[in-house]
């Protein structure tokens, strides 16, 4: 298996990650680690896109060319 990220702050695991493919046809990998989601296309470093309440389950659905993510605490975004 290759890991492609292992982590993004010392101490804080990946908790969830999804794929996003743009209209262009870019693929993306978003991911959520600690409080915080982030995302990258493997050609540099991740980037942060959003905080959110690290106790909580996050999840996520592409739909209408965007991706739409979701929890108990913060609603839709």
């Amino acid at each position: 298996m290759t890991v492609v990220v292992d982590a993004v702050h010392s101490g804080y695991p990946i908790e969830n990650a999804w794929q996003f493919v743009a209209s262009d046809g870019t693929k993306y990998l978003l991911f959520q680690s600690s409080g915080a989601i982030y995302q990258t296309d493997m050609s540099g470093a991740p980037v942060q896109i959003a905080s959110v309440t690290y106790q909580q389950r996050t999840d996520a659905v592409q739909a209408f060319g965007s991706m739409y993510f979701t929890n108990r605490v913060q609603g839709l975004w």
